[in-house]
């Protein structure tokens, strides 16, 4: 799993390949850092903001193309990073990062 510090890490991490994103409906889990995680939260109001014990996520109002949005997240004190569907809730985000940990 590649990790990345910055707004520009994550798009040379595929983040806007829209094409692509489109055609496999998201993208792969990245890691983060916790300051990344902070700055989506302030940028836009969050949307679907949940939190459920050592776990957060949120997705970023600005939709990056047709209901794909940036989702950010955290598991434990890890921080990360996923494109998926608008409609994605929040333990199907964690359970996409649990699987990209295994």
């Amino acid at each position: 799993m590649q990790q990345v510090n910055t707004r520009g890490e994550l798009n040379k991490a595929g983040f806007s390949d829209y094409r692509k994103m489109e055609a496999e409906r998201g993208t792969e889990v990245v890691e983060t850092t916790f300051h990344l995680f902070m700055e989506m939260l302030e940028v836009l109001p969050p949307c679907q903001w949940s939190r459920n014990g050592n776990s957060e996520s949120f997705y970023v109002m600005e939709a990056l193309t047709g209901n794909l949005h940036e989702y950010h997240a955290r598991l434990g004190d890890r921080y990360f990073a996923v494109v998926a569907p608008n409609t994605t809730k929040h333990p199907q985000i964690i359970a996409k990062i649990t699987e990209a940990l295994a």
